[in-house]
């Protein structure tokens, strides 16, 4: 697979094949496709990539802080040790994704469909999972403090390991599976959604 830099890439065209690096701000382009391709050492800070459509894509070691990703379509997509804070994934489905060692505070999820996708050491603080759909996803030593689950649906999915101490809409994690260390976590918020108060 070669290397081409992200400036000698045409985003009008089937990205495929190459592994993408480079550095770029407020880039804006719509219906990017990509397949079979490694995102590698790449910036891109801000702007809009709509409805872009990502398959077998491998993304390692990038920054993509601030990115509107909105209506994407990921399907056998590896993401590993790569920032994503304040991305914007809402709307989007996720199909046979993974994520390890993820930076994503702030993560913007909301209406989302995710199906077969895991967590692994994610940095979730403050992620927004508002009335999106959770179908088989796994969140394994994730910190989770003060996510949003408000509306959100969940089957087969689980926490383990993980903090989601000052979730908010905490009802949303209903017929969520977690161990006994993230119920510890998860007690206070749940006492306060049933009115209970803790001395």
């Amino acid at each position: 697979m070669g290397t081409v830099d992200l400036a000698d890439v045409d985003l009008e065209q089937l990205v495929t094949g190459v592994s993408v690096r480079g550095d770029a701000e407020e880039l804006h382009a719509e219906d990017v496709e990509v397949v079979a391709a490694r995102f590698a050492d790449l910036r891109l800070i801000g702007g809009r990539l709509g409805r872009a459509r990502f398959t077998d894509l491998e993304v390692e070691a990038c920054d993509l802080s601030g990115l509107d990703l909105g209506e994407a379509q990921w399907q056998r997509v590896a993401v590993g040790e790569s920032r994503l804070a304040g991305v914007s994934l809402a709307g989007a489905g996720l199909r046979d994704v993974a994520f390890t060692q993820m930076r994503g505070a702030r993560l913007d999820a909301r209406f989302a469909t995710l199906r077969a996708v895991r967590f692994t050491g994610c940095d979730l603080t403050e992620a927004d999972l508002t009335a999106a759909s959770l179908d088989g996803v796994e969140f394994v030593d994730c910190r989770l403090a003060q996510a949003r689950f408000a509306q959100a649906t969940l089957v087969r999915t689980s926490f383990t390991g993980c903090d989601l101490s000052a979730v908010q809409g905490v009802t949303g994690l209903r017929d969520g599976v977690v161990d006994a260390a993230t119920l510890t976590t998860l007690a206070p918020a749940l006492a306060a959604a049933a009115g209970i108060a803790v001395r």
